[in-house]
C-alpha cells in the first residue's frame, strides 16, 4: 500500500510537469481573482449535495467552471491553512522563507491587490507580502466588493491578480435581514445572531481552558434543544446565501465590463465548521471532514464545465494559478497544477494531508487515517461508506492503517500546527477576539 500511494503522487508530479513544454502564451488568461470565503464548509452548498438554496451563484459559477467537490484543506484553522495554500506546502512546514504566490506573480509582472477581513489573515501576519494593496475591512463582501469594483475602475492595471477575502460565512452567525430569517422563518425561541459568538465558545467550553491549544472543557456546556441547533445552522445558511448574493454582484459587474472573458476566478474556503458532528462546534480542533473538506472551483475563460471527481488539496492552488499564468512554480511548492485532471490523460490519484494542533490525518480515497487529538490515538475511515467517519475501520484494516501512518509521518513535520500567531498588535487581538478566537 504506501509504495502505491507513494508512486501515485510522484507520477502525478511528473505527469504534471511534463505540462509545461506545451504552454502557449497566447491561451494564458490575464488576471486572477481568488476569493475565500472563510469558515464555508462545502456539504453546505447546492453544487455539493446541499438542498436548502444557499448557493444559486457560486453553484452557477461552478457548472460553468472546474467543480472540484473533493478537496482538502491542509488545515481547520484560518492563519495556517490560508497560509499553506499561499506558500503551497503542508501546514506544519510551510515557514514564512518560503515565497507567497503574490510575490511569484509581482516578480513575472502582475498587479496584486487584496480586500480582506483582516484577523488571521492581516498583513503584520505575512499575508501582505508581495501586494501593492492589502486592505483590511471587518464590513465583508457588502464592502469588500464595492471597494474592488472601484479600484477596477479608478485604478487597475492588466494584468492583475486580486486577493478578495470575507469573513461574512463566520462566527458570529448573524446575516443581514432578510437572509436572518431565510432559512427558519417561523423560529421563535432565544437563539440571536449577534449572540452567537458567546454561546458558541461556551458551548465549547473556550473560556474554561486550562493551557493554550486545549480543545475546551466539555462540562457545564448550555444545554439547546433540537430547535435551537437547527436555528444555529440556518443562521450560518443564511450567511453563506448573504456571500453568495455578493459573489453574484462581482460575477455581473466583472461581465459589464468585458473582463470575464479574460480573468480566471476561483472560490474556495480555508476550512469548514463543525455543527455537532463529532460533539462540538465550530472549527481549529479536529481534522474530521466537516472541518477540512472544502468547496473549490476554477472558471476560466473558454474552459468547459467540468466536473473533476479526484481528491485534490488547496496545495494545488497557486500553482495552478501560476499554470495558467504560464508561469513555472516555485521549487518550493509541494502542490501541483490542476490543468489536466479530469482529462484522458488524467494522473493518479493524490493523497492529501491535513493537520491542526496535534491532530494529523491523511487521505489516501477512501481512506482516511486521523491520528493524534486529545489521546494521541488514531482511527481509520472508509470515507466512501461512512463519509461522517463514525467508524473506526482500524481493527480489521490495521495494515493498511499502519501503511498510511508511515506516509503521513513522512509528510509531515512532528510539530504541531497552532491556531493563532504569538506577540500580536492590540488593533489585531481585538478583532481576533470579536470573531471568537480571543478570550
Amino acid at each position: 500500500m504506501p509504495a502505491t500511494i507513494r508512486w501515485a503522487t510522484r507520477a502525478t508530479v511528473l505527469a504534471v510537469l511534463s505540462l509545461a513544454c506545451d504552454r502557449r502564451p497566447e491561451d494564458t488568461p490575464r488576471n486572477f481573482i481568488l476569493i475565500s470565503l472563510d469558515t464555508l464548509r462545502a456539504d453546505h452548498l447546492g453544487a455539493w449535495g446541499y438542498p436548502e438554496g444557499t448557493s444559486p451563484h457560486l453553484d452557477r459559477l461552478a457548472r460553468r467552471g472546474t467543480q472540484l467537490p473533493r478537496c482538502i484543506a491542509q488545515s481547520s484553522s484560518t492563519l495556517p491553512s490560508h497560509r499553506s495554500m499561499f506558500r503551497s506546502r503542508i501546514a506544519s512546514l510551510s515557514g514564512d522563507s518560503f515565497p507567497m504566490l503574490a510575490e511569484l506573480l509581482r516578480e513575472e509582472g502582475w498587479e496584486n491587490v487584496a480586500f480582506t477581513g483582516g484577523g488571521n489573515v492581516a498583513g503584520e501576519l505575512g499575508f501582505a507580502r508581495g501586494f501593492e494593496r492589502y486592505r483590511e475591512d471587518d464590513g465583508g463582501l457588502a464592502r469588500t466588493v464595492p471597494d474592488f469594483v472601484r479600484w477596477l475602475g479608478e485604478g487597475m492595471r492588466e494584468p492583475f491578480f486580486a486577493f478578495l477575502h470575507s469573513y461574512d460565512v463566520h462566527l458570529p452567525y448573524d446575516p443581514p435581514r432578510p437572509y436572518d430569517r431565510r432559512f427558519d422563518r417561523d423560529y421563535e425561541g432565544s437563539i440571536v445572531g449577534a449572540a452567537t459568538r458567546d454561546l458558541c465558545r461556551e458551548i465549547r467550553g473556550l473560556d474554561r481552558r486550562d493551557e493554550p491549544g486545549d480543545s475546551g472543557d466539555p462540562t457545564g456546556r448550555p444545554e439547546l434543544t433540537e430547535r435551537d441547533r437547527a436555528h444555529l445552522v440556518a443562521l450560518y445558511d443564511g450567511e453563506i446565501r448573504h456571500a453568495d448574493a455578493r459573489i453574484g454582484e462581482l460575477i455581473a459587474h466583472l461581465q459589464s465590463r468585458d473582463l470575464l472573458d479574460r480573468t480566471v476566478v476561483v472560490a474556495m474556503s480555508d476550512h469548514g465548521e463543525e455543527f455537532w458532528d463529532h460533539g462540538t462546534v465550530l472549527h481549529s480542533h479536529t481534522v474530521y471532514q466537516e472541518l477540512v473538506h472544502v468547496p473549490l472551483v476554477f472558471r476560466i475563460p473558454g474552459s468547459p464545465g467540468r466536473l473533476v471527481n479526484e481528491t485534490v488539496r488547496n496545495l494545488e492552488i497557486a500553482p495552478t494559478i501560476l499554470d495558467l499564468a504560464g508561469l513555472a512554480p516555485a521549487p518550493s511548492h509541494q502542490g501541483m497544477s490542476l490543468r489536466e485532471l479530469g482529462g484522458s490523460g488524467s494522473p493518479a490519484p493524490l493523497s492529501a494531508v491535513s493537520e491542526m494542533r496535534r491532530w494529523k490525518s491523511i487521505v489516501a480515497y477512501p481512506w482516511k487515517l486521523l491520528v493524534g487529538g486529545p489521546t494521541g490515538g488514531r482511527s481509520l475511515h472508509d470515507l466512501q461508506s461512512d463519509p461522517g467517519e463514525t467508524r473506526n475501520r482500524e481493527p480489521e484494516h490495521s495494515e493498511l492503517a499502519d501503511d498510511l501512518q508511515r506516509l503521513l509521518d513522512d509528510l509531515v513535520s512532528g510539530e504541531e500546527v497552532p491556531e493563532l500567531s504569538e506577540g500580536l498588535s492590540p488593533e489585531l487581538e481585538e478583532r481576533l477576539r470579536a470573531l471568537g478566537y480571543v478570550d
